[in-house]
């Protein structure tokens, strides 16, 4: 921590007047600043300005070389992208919106001057649906893409949505003076309605603390890890969610929270110290974006109802007249009122030689499967919740003539016995 005490007077001379001596401005500044030495070089930024080229064609291999001749490329501002309506570059994808483009190329050139003093290089890649990146030539990152050779109609695996994906790559790959980062984006369908890109590299230099595997403010889908690097002559202290964590070991978060990761060290020869804090999320992809953070849904205990509440009702079993031996037999209950409403009830609907396949009566509905019949005999399924009652009948046939019906459903549809 670093102080900074400012005093700035200014002296003036006036020619005449009954004061020959003017102070013309003091100003008194107490400035606290707060060095952080710990933020990473952006050698690209996000939002920065890409040659792409949207015609659809097959680039073969020579597009992701560091010398390339880009002529014919346009050039545009990320995100690129159409279909979500947030692009600040929209691409092409054809003139076939049935048919489109499945693979859009992009390139990027930056200049570093001296590749040795980074100890850590980190990739944020925002892709929909997959990609390849290469970084002068060398493939870096594949995400949402199939292992083996790719070419310009390679569908990617999935469709990814509008995903940040997050990767630390090998410090070897860059060079000192002119970089050139390729990325070959893919469609997951030919029919595809959006198509998302942007990317961001970072590298931390040897003197600052590296983290790596995660970013601040970023979100990770269902699972992260990452690494807190320590250094020769700097003692650390690293906290996550407030509780301690290892230097040099990966750190694998699985569990949808929002994360807070702080890192402190001291050098142990000069006293300075120096932190970083880094917020970041892992979100449950059953979920969706709109619930990011919150943990994976889980069913609570089912509470029975008291039996006053089902005064009145009427216990309503549903089950086959007659069925195949040999097949589980469905059944559903309902609870109603005297009016055939729905009475939101819970608890358990048991049959006497049934006692193994409760049926759960949820908010006054349920089913079960009950076990195949072995035999032709009939069975009886006398069912029973608190004070309600009922029974059914259901024939067991020895065997069973099947039809085959081929059609299209329509809202309702009668095929006969």
């Amino acid at each position: 921590m670093k102080y900074w005490h400012y005093l700035i007077r200014e002296k003036g001379k006036s020619k005449k007047g009954p004061s020959n001596t003017i102070a013309a401005l003091l100003i008194y500044l107490f400035c606290l600043i707060l060095i952080n030495p710990t933020a990473a070089d952006t050698l690209v930024p996000a939002g920065s300005v890409w040659k792409y080229l949207d015609n659809g064609s097959n680039q073969g291999t020579a597009w992701k070389e560091m010398i390339f001749d880009e002529t014919g490329w346009k050039s545009g501002a990320a995100q690129l992208g159409y279909g979500d309506g947030d692009e600040t570059t929209v691409v092409s994808y054809g003139g076939n919106a049935s048919s489109k483009y499945i693979t859009t190329y992009f390139r990027k050139s930056f200049t570093i001057a001296d590749a040795s003093l980074y100890q850590a290089l980190t990739l944020d890649l925002l892709y929909d649906d997959g990609a390849v990146v290469y970084l002068n030539g060398t493939e870096a990152a594949r995400v949402n893409l199939p292992d083996g050779t790719i070419s310009y109609n390679t569908l990617a695996s999935v469709g990814d949505e509008f995903t940040w994906y997050t990767k630390a790559l090998n410090t070897s790959l860059l060079v000192a003076g002119t970089n050139v980062l390729a990325v070959e984006m893919h469609q997951a369908v030919a029919n595809s309605s959006d198509l998302s890109f942007d990317l961001e590299l970072t590298a931390a230099s040897i003197n600052e603390i590296s983290i790596v595997g995660v970013a601040d403010q970023q979100d990770y889908q269902d699972i992260v890890s990452f690494t807190v690097n320590s250094a020769a002559g700097y003692d650390y202290t690293a906290t996550l969610n407030g509780s301690a964590i290892a230097t040099d070991v990966t750190i694998v978060l699985d569990q949808p929270d929002f994360y807070e990761l702080y890192v402190h060290r001291r050098q142990q020869s000069s006293g300075i110290e120096e932190s970083v804090l880094i917020h970041f999320t892992v979100m449950d992809s059953a979920r969706g974006v709109s619930e990011r953070g919150l943990p994976t849904w889980t069913p609570y205990p089912m509470i029975p109802s008291a039996a006053a509440e089902f005064a009145g009702g009427q216990l309503q079993i549903v089950t086959p007249a007659a069925y195949p031996m040999g097949l589980e037999i469905p059944v559903i209950a309902r609870v109603e009122d005297s009016l055939g409403k729905r009475r939101g009830v819970n608890g358990e609907v048991t049959a006497a030689g049934f006692e193994a396949h409760p049926l759960r009566l949820f908010r006054g509905v349920g089913s079960v499967f009950l076990p195949a019949a072995v035999t032709a005999d009939p069975i009886s399924y006398m069912a029973e919740i608190q004070t309600l009652q009922t029974s059914k009948q259901i024939a067991i046939e020895a065997s069973t003539a099947w039809q085959n019906i081929t059609a299209d459903l329509a809202a309702s549809a009668n095929w006969g016995e």
